[in-house]
C-alpha cells in the first residue's frame, strides 16, 4: 500500500512541478495574471490535468501546447476576477453595455 501512495505523490508532484513552470512564467510575463494567486493556479491546473490525462499522456503534451492550454485557463480564470473591483454602479453600466440595452 505504501508503494501505491509514494507513486500517487510522486505522480501529483509530476503534474504539479511542470505546470508550476508555465504558470509562474505567464504571471511574470502577462500583466494580466498579476493577480492570480501563484500557488493555487498552479494546483487548481495540477488536479484539471491529472483528471485529463493519464500521465502517460500528460508526458506527451509539448511544452508549447501544455503552456497554450495553461494560458487558456488562466486567461478564463484571470477573467472570472475582472468584475471582482467593480461597485455596483459600475457592474450595472457595464451589464447594460454588455447586454445592449
Amino acid at each position: 500500500m505504501k508503494a501505491m501512495q509514494k507513486f500517487t505523490e510522486m505522480s501529483e508532484d509530476f503534474y504539479r512541478a511542470r505546470i508550476e513552470k508555465i504558470v509562474e512564467k505567464l504571471i511574470s510575463e502577462k500583466e494580466s495574471f498579476k493577480n492570480l494567486d501563484k500557488y493555487n493556479t498552479a494546483e487548481s491546473l495540477a488536479e484539471l490535468m491529472r483528471i485529463k490525462f493519464s500521465p502517460e499522456n500528460f508526458l506527451r503534451i509539448s511544452e508549447n501546447e501544455l503552456a497554450e492550454k495553461v494560458r487558456k485557463v488562466m486567461a478564463v480564470k484571470a477573467l472570472s476576477h475582472l468584475l471582482d473591483d467593480f461597485t455596483p454602479e459600475q457592474k450595472q453600466i457595464f451589464n447594460k453595455t454588455v447586454s445592449g440595452t
